[in-house]
C-alpha cells in the first residue's frame, strides 16, 4: 500500500513471526515493529492515516479474546523515487522558471517601461530624453535629439539605434553613444556641435534594462544664466530710475502749482508743457515698474486657496473701477479643489487680463470669468498622458485680437493701439502662469471678442 502518499507502494513483510518490516520500492528498510509469536498484523485506514494493526490471543482458545495494538505509520520523508521521474521534475520546473521570467519581462517590464516613459513626460523633460532597451531599442526620442538623429515615428513601434543615425550624424556622437551603452552605470561624456557644447548624462536602470541619456545643451545653459546676470542688473537700474522719475514729477507739480498762486501765471501753453512732463514721467514710471516685475526672479510664497472664493471678492473690487454699461458675469464649477498659488503675483495676472478685457470693449459690453476642473491631455508619442488641471477663462465681447498679431501678443513690449501701455502685460501675465506649472492660451476674432484661458496644475497631494 502507499503509506507516505508519494504515489509509490510500500512493501509490509513479517519476519520469522518476531518483526514487522516495511520497505520502501527500492526494497529499503523505512520502519520495523515488533510482533509475538502468537500475533498476526493487518493494515488500517482512517481519515487519510495508515495503522499497523498488531492482534495478540490472550487466552488458551482463539476464541477467548484478542489484544489489538494500533500502530500510527510515521515513516521518515518520501520515498526516493526514480531517476526518471526526478529528471522529470527538475526539467518541469526548469522549464516553469523560464516561462515565468519570459511572461515578466513580456508583460511587466513593458508595463514598467511605459509607466517610466509617462512619469518622464509628466514631469515635462521629455524633450531631452533618448530611452533606449538593452543598448539598441529606441523607445523615446526627445525633440532636442532630432537635430542629431533622424526623425523617427516611434508610434508603430521601437526602433534598432543604429537605423536612427543618417549621414549628418556626428560621429563623435556615435561613437559617445555606444560607449555609453556598454556601461552598466551611471555615466557621462561630452561632444561639440557647431561651435555648441553638449552634456550626455546616461543613467542605467537596471531593473528595466535601459538607458536614460539626457541631453543637457550646456552652451544654451551658460547664456541662460548670463540672462539672468543682466536682468538682475536690468532690475536694479529700473528701481534706481525709479527715484529721479519721482522727483522730476514732483518738481513738475510743484512748478505749475508755483507759477499759478505765486506768480499768477496761468497760460495754457505753459500748462501743456508741463502736464506732458508729468505724463511722460508717469507712463516712465508705469514701464518702469511692469519691466522690474517682469525680470524679477523672487522666490514666490505660496498659499493654498478656495479660487472660486478668491475670486469672487476680487471680482468685487475690479468692478468698482469700471464702467456700470460692462457687464461681469461668474460661472464658477462647485467643488473645486484647492490649488497652491502666490497671491499677489497671480491676481496681478488676472487683473492685467481683465483691465485688458475691459478696454476692448467700447460702450456696452460683457466679460464671462468661468472656473472648471479639466485634464490636458498630451499626445507628442505614442504613450498619451495627462494631468489634472483648474482651467480659469476670461471671455468678452470686444474688438478682438487681429490673427496676424496674435502669436506676438505676449511678445515684450508688443502693444498695438495703446499710447500709454508698456507693451508687458500679457508678456507678465504668462511669466506669471509659467511660475505657477501653468499654461496660457488666447484665442480671439475680431469684432467677435477675445478668449483667455489660464491652466492651473493641480497638486493631488
Amino acid at each position: 500500500a502507499d503509506l507516505d502518499g508519494d504515489g509509490l507502494a510500500e512493501v509490509v513483510c513479517e519476519v520469522g513471526k518476531q518483526k514487522l518490516v516495511v520497505l520502501n520500492n527500492e526494497l529499503k528498510t523505512l520502519a520495523t515493529y515488533p510482533t509475538s509469536d502468537k500475533g498476526f498484523a493487518f493494515l488500517a485506514h482512517r481519515k487519510n492515516k495508515n495503522y499497523i494493526v498488531l492482534g495478540q490471543n490472550k487466552g488458551k482458545n482463539k476464541k477467548d479474546y484478542i489484544f489489538l495494538d494500533f500502530h500510527p505509520i510515521y515513516l521518515p520523508g518520501k520515498t526516493i523515487q526514480s531517476v526518471k521521474n526526478y529528471w522529470v521534475w527538475l526539467v518541469g520546473s526548469i522549464v516553469g522558471l523560464l516561462a515565468i521570467f519570459w511572461l515578466r519581462t513580456l508583460f511587466i517590464g513593458a508595463a514598467a517601461r511605459k509607466l517610466y516613459l509617462m512619469r518622464i513626460r509628466n514631469a515635462e523633460i521629455d524633450d531631452d530624453i533618448l530611452f533606449i532597451h538593452r543598448g539598441k531599442k529606441v523607445l523615446h526620442i526627445g525633440e532636442n535629439w532630432r537635430c542629431f538623429l533622424r526623425n523617427l515615428d516611434l508610434s508603430s513601434g521601437v526602433r534598432v539605434l543604429k537605423d536612427t543615425f543618417t549621414s549628418k550624424t556626428p560621429k563623435d556622437l556615435q561613437k559617445i553613444l555606444f560607449d555609453l551603452l556598454r556601461k552598466k552605470y551611471d555615466s557621462s561624456a561630452s561632444f561639440y556641435h557647431r561651435d555648441l557644447k553638449y552634456n550626455l548624462n546616461s543613467q542605467y536602470i537596471a531593473a528595466l534594462k535601459s538607458h536614460l541619456i539626457i541631453l543637457d545643451d550646456v552652451t544654451r545653459q551658460e547664456y541662460i544664466k548670463q540672462l539672468q546676470h543682466w536682468a538682475l542688473v536690468a532690475q536694479r537700474l529700473a528701481h534706481g530710475i525709479k527715484n529721479p522719475l519721482t522727483t522730476v514729477k514732483l518738481n513738475a507739480e510743484e512748478l505749475k502749482h508755483q507759477l499759478h498762486h505765486k506768480y499768477n501765471i496761468d497760460n495754457d501753453e505753459i500748462n501743456g508743457f508741463i502736464e506732458s512732463i508729468i505724463n511722460q514721467v508717469n507712463r516712465l514710471k508705469k514701464m518702469s515698474d511692469g519691466f522690474m516685475r517682469f525680470v524679477e526672479f523672487d522666490r514666490p510664497h505660496w498659499q493654498s486657496v478656495d479660487l472660486n472664493k478668491e475670486l469672487e471678492e476680487k471680482v468685487q473690487e475690479l468692478k468698482a473701477n469700471i464702467s456700470n454699461s460692462i457687464l461681469i458675469e461668474l460661472d464658477l464649477e462647485k467643488k473645486l479643489p484647492r490649488i497652491k498659488i502666490d497671491k499677489e503675483q497671480f491676481f496681478h495676472a488676472l487683473s492685467s487680463v481683465f483691465y485688458n478685457a475691459v478696454e476692448s470693449i467700447d460702450g456696452k459690453g460683457k466679460i464671462i470669468i468661468s472656473t472648471s476642473k479639466a485634464n490636458m491631455i498630451s499626445d507628442n508619442s505614442q504613450l498619451l498622458s495627462h494631468s489634472s488641471y483648474i482651467l480659469l477663462q476670461i471671455r468678452d465681447t470686444g474688438c478682438g485680437i487681429p490673427a496676424e498679431f496674435l502669436d506676438k501678443a505676449t511678445q515684450p513690449f508688443f502693444s498695438r493701439n495703446k499710447t500709454e501701455g508698456t507693451g508687458l502685460g500679457l508678456s507678465i501675465v504668462q511669466k506669471i502662469v509659467e511660475m505657477h506649472g501653468g499654461k496660457l492660451e488666447i484665442h480671439s476674432e475680431v469684432n467677435q471678442g477675445t478668449l483667455v484661458s489660464i491652466w492651473l496644475p493641480i497638486n493631488e497631494k
